[in-house]
């Protein structure tokens, strides 16, 4: 059902940018969460796209994840893109760098590039009224103010692997929110920062179908 209307209502679509100064085009797909409309507290659910080639989205009880993707090759594959580089290589370094491009993982050293959304049951202000008392105690904040939003841009550090978080709070149209950040650092700013920020502009709160619908 969650795709049904998800996909009813945001079909999937091209979408443009400039990723570190070159323009790229991908596919983006809409998911998210389905609004519940159950007879004692009606919920409303969203809808976000997202570059299906490049990401993934994970849900984790009621928070979703939007995190970069890399996609396994086949050894064929490897071979075909990274010929001529591998071919300068002991077989021994080769054949771990084939194995490594076939299976890549996330560098666990780096600082952490996803986007979290979760639903909160109190206002856009006081969410992040409360959140940025705790907040300023470790970031330096810049406050943004636009109807029905409040988005916080937070940095800590000016080295290239320096934490960045962008936090916004979307009213829910009821009496709640929903809490949307994008953490990425600062080598990433162009590249996760750019895609993330496109994403996050296609965020759409879908209210519950009212009683009769």
């Amino acid at each position: 059902k969650v795709a049904s209307l998800i996909e009813t209502l945001f079909p999937p679509k091209k979408m443009s940018m400039d990723i570190e100064g070159l323009p790229y085009e991908g596919d983006y797909a809409a998911d998210g969460v389905e609004p519940q409309a159950t007879a004692e507290t009606p919920q409303p659910g969203f809808a976000i796209y997202y570059d299906v080639d490049n990401y993934t989205m994970v849900k984790d009880g009621d928070v979703t994840y939007i995190r970069p993707y890399q996609k396994p090759m086949t050894r064929e594959e490897v071979l075909e893109a990274y010929g001529d580089y591998l071919s300068q290589l002991p077989e021994e370094e080769r054949e771990r760098q084939i194995d490594a491009l076939m299976n890549p993982q996330p560098d666990t050293s780096l600082p952490t590039c996803e986007i979290e959304i979760v639903h909160l049951d109190i206002s856009y202000e006081d969410a992040a009224s409360q959140e940025r008392a705790e907040l300023e105690t470790q970031w330096e904040i810049q406050e943004h103010t636009e109807t029905n939003r409040i988005t916080f841009s937070m940095y800590s550090g000016s080295e290239w692997n320096s934490p960045l978080e962008v936090r916004d709070y979307v009213s829910d149209e009821q009496s709640g929110c929903f809490r949307i950040i994008r953490r990425f650092f600062m080598e990433a700013a162009e590249g996760h920062g750019v895609r993330f920020a496109a994403m996050v502009d296609t965020f759409a709160v879908i209210q519950p179908p009212k009683n009769g619908e």
